[in-house]
């Protein structure tokens, strides 16, 4: 019984679910297309949407009810006269009551649950394995002086130890972790750089620092989740995708507000995807993303500003929760409820021998069936007396 009771609440949270959280990043997609030149914003809106589509089942599941408007009005107070002993109208009770068979789910319940669990199951296992090839990395990776980081640390604020490593595994610089973070490079850069002290890498490690300073590898790792949580939903890897995006924008800003050239960083950035092997390129930096990010660079409109308002950024993100929660509290039970009796009267005409009754009712949500079956009940209850 509990079995049959999980499969079709997963069953139906599926599509309704789904529905909500369509319509979550549809919003966030309408908001970030009107803030496309501050991608500060549009990879907080994306990442707090993200975070408010994890959190929907738990909302829907445990959170209040929100009724929707009813569709249809309520009947109206009605009084008509009801013969005793009317047999069209008697309901007959039969000595023995069948017994109630319990009947499972239907099929296609069946067919969903097990198809969302065993693709939950395939996309833990690839973020899983993705997890175990950047522990391979980072074993592969050769530690080197890390002096040079702290000039370029203490102008973002970061006070936190970073470690600075070489890898031939590498074919672009990347940040690993978080709790301790580690700037991989590609070995061959380093060579190229090292008689000139980082400074030709210099902006490509501030973009690294920014990813740590905005804590990208962490909300990386938990919108990876969401993506496995949510790995039959298509919209849902496109927000991924779109954040990863508008992520990479915003630490280009953070490069461009510490007083790099823009022309001298966009030649970085494109030799950066250059170097890439072809089977990588896709899985690291997409060319046609790269070279969005040069023309924006070299836009004489732009203007970075990689900082969000603390005050602002917290009022948006509890907005988008607080939308989101209202959204999963809004159910299909509290829309349609169970019919119920507002009044009913028993009046006994004076002068008669009970031959008929007068019944008043206001039913609310439900249909004629039920008011007849339920004036049968009262006769047959006034017959026995």
């Amino acid at each position: 019984m509990e079995l049959t009771l999980f499969v079709s609440t997963i069953a139906e949270a599926v599509f309704d679910i789904a529905l909500k959280a369509a319509l979550l990043i549809g919003l966030a997609a309408v908001a970030t297309r009107l803030l496309r030149r501050r991608p500060a914003w549009s990879s907080l809106l994306w990442t707090t949407t993200l975070g408010a589509v994890a959190l929907l089942p738990l909302w829907t599941a445990f959170g209040p009810a929100l009724p929707l408007p009813q569709l249809a009005p309520a009947l109206p107070l009605t009084t008509a006269p009801v013969p005793l002993f009317d047999p069209t109208l008697a309901v007959p009770v039969p000595a023995t009551a069948p017994a109630l068979g319990v009947t499972g789910p239907p099929w296609w319940q069946w067919a969903v649950a097990g198809l969302y669990f065993t693709g939950l199951l395939v996309s833990l296992a690839r973020l899983g394995a993705g997890l175990w090839r950047l522990q391979r990395l980072r074993r592969s990776v050769q530690l080197v002086d890390s002096a040079p980081l702290a000039a370029l640390q203490s102008p973002l604020g970061l006070a936190q130890p970073v470690q600075l490593g070489t890898s031939p595994l590498l074919q672009t610089p990347v940040l690993l972790g978080w709790r301790r973070p580690l700037i991989a490079l590609p070995t061959d850069l380093y060579s190229r750089s090292q008689p000139a002290a980082l400074e030709d890498i210099e902006d490509i490690i501030v973009h690294e620092l920014a990813h740590l300073k905005r804590r990208d590898p962490l909300f990386n790792l938990l919108g990876q989740l969401v993506v496995s949580l949510y790995w039959f939903h298509p919209l849902v890897r496109w927000a991924a995708r779109a954040l990863v995006e508008v992520r990479e924008c915003a630490c280009d800003d953070w490069v461009l507000d510490q007083g790099a050239d823009p022309l001298a960083y966009a030649e970085t950035l494109l030799q950066a995807a250059a170097d890439q092997r072809p089977t990588l390129a896709l899985a690291m930096a997409r060319p046609g993303h790269v070279v969005k990010r040069v023309e924006r660079l070299l836009d004489p409109n732009h203007s970075p500003r990689p900082r969000v308002p603390l005050l602002l950024g917290t009022g948006a993100t509890l907005l988008v929760l607080a939308l989101a929660g209202c959204m999963g509290g809004l159910k299909r039970d509290a829309q349609t409820p169970a019919p119920q009796v507002v009044k009913r009267v028993l009046v006994l005409p004076q002068g008669s021998d009970a031959d008929s009754v007068k019944v008043e009712m206001h039913v609310v949500g439900a249909g004629h069936d039920s008011l007849q079956v339920f004036t049968g009940l009262l006769q047959n209850a006034v017959s026995m007396h």
